[in-house]
């Protein structure tokens, strides 16, 4: 039987939405071997987004078939009250599915998915918002630059910003960056050949934004999530399913794939290093943000270009863009070169 009234009836509406919401799967099933120090890296890599995320950005942990230890941890930070949503799967369901589960129920217009192995830097929610705000064409936004990675699901954008005339050559990323990524992956040459010269990146009203990115951590925008496959994904890692959720629909739909110019996140790796405790650190002593408006996104749109079919498109872009990057960078090569010193005239 029900006595009285729910008091939640007579009570206003509920606050609003943001804009944003960041959203990171968990699997440590134990701590040993490869997964030794996974605890670790995870605290370091949730105090990060707790320090450096706007008030408005919300956060979801999707525990992936974890340990103990880890729901301790886990369930103790979500009583610090700055997770929004901590999610448990008894099993393992996946990167995939884990993720998409809950960014299908989510009402953000933006959501960021990252590993559970990445240091979050000041600015990083408001440098994706940038970026999808200053390019309404953009559907897909890696916080890193990824030199190499231009020609990678990109037909949308390289065709885009060629006919637009937006598309530049420069050197962008950072040397230490790149260094620190490559390292942490275990490809210490991994930018030697592609990053010394520079990268193709889209200029616009003063606004440049690298071409191309990588997805350990990237933002889609909603129309594009409601386009990815609605089937589950039924892969632990790997097996085509961040190709086919994460990287080919943005592209496929005729929406460009940007990355910001700075590393505004930074591959962890399984291995704690001295510099990880140092950022931390830094991080700590750095004040923390005040809130402030966040304005809306324009609406998603597509150049001309998209409404080429998707094959023909990508093997246009490929061509095309491999051709003008080589020509970047002989360019490039040629104004490294010391100039040569001149005959006397006779």
């Amino acid at each position: 039987m029900r006595i009285g009234s729910n008091p939640k009836k007579a009570a206003p509406e509920l606050q609003s939405y943001g804009l944003h919401r960041l959203i990171l799967p968990v699997y440590i099933p134990n701590q040993e071997g490869y997964f030794t120090q996974a605890l670790d890296i995870l605290k370091i890599c949730l105090e990060s987004v707790r320090l450096t995320k706007r008030p408005a950005t919300a956060v979801t942990v999707v525990a992936n078939g974890c340990c103990e230890p880890v729901l301790q941890f886990l369930a103790a930070e979500h009583q610090r009250a700055w997770l929004d949503q901590l999610v448990i799967n008894a099993e393992n369901r996946g990167k995939l599915d884990a993720i998409m589960g809950v960014a299908r129920g989510s009402f953000e217009e933006v959501a960021t998915f990252s590993d559970c192995d990445v240091f979050f830097r000041p600015g990083w929610d408001t440098a994706i918002e940038s970026v999808f705000r200053a390019f309404p064409e953009c559907g897909f936004v890696c916080p890193f630059p990824h030199p190499g990675g231009e020609l990678e699901f990109t037909s949308a954008a390289l065709l885009g910003t060629i006919c637009r005339r937006e598309l530049a050559f420069q050197k962008v990323a950072a040397d230490a960056d790149l260094e620190i990524f490559a390292k942490s992956i275990g490809r210490p040459a991994m930018f030697s050949d592609v990053a010394e010269l520079g990268q193709m990146v889209c200029v616009r009203g003063g606004i440049t934004a690298a071409v191309g990115g990588a997805h350990f951590a990237c933002s889609l925008r909603r129309p594009v999530l409601k386009e990815t496959p609605q089937e589950p994904a039924l892969q632990a890692l790997g097996g085509g399913s961040e190709t086919n959720w994460l990287d080919l629909p943005p592209d496929r739909l005729g929406y460009w794939r940007l990355g910001t110019l700075r590393a505004y996140v930074q591959h962890l790796g399984n291995h704690l290093e001295p510099w990880m405790f140092q950022d931390l650190n830094a991080l700590r002593s750095t004040p923390t943000l005040a809130p402030s408006p966040t304005p809306e996104l324009p609406p998603l749109r597509r150049h001309w270009t998209a409404r080429l079919p998707y094959p023909v498109r990508a093997r246009v872009a490929h061509r095309l863009g491999k051709y003008v990057r080589a020509q970047f960078q002989k360019r490039a090569r040629q104004n490294q070169e010391p100039a040569k010193p001149q005959a006397n005239a006779s």
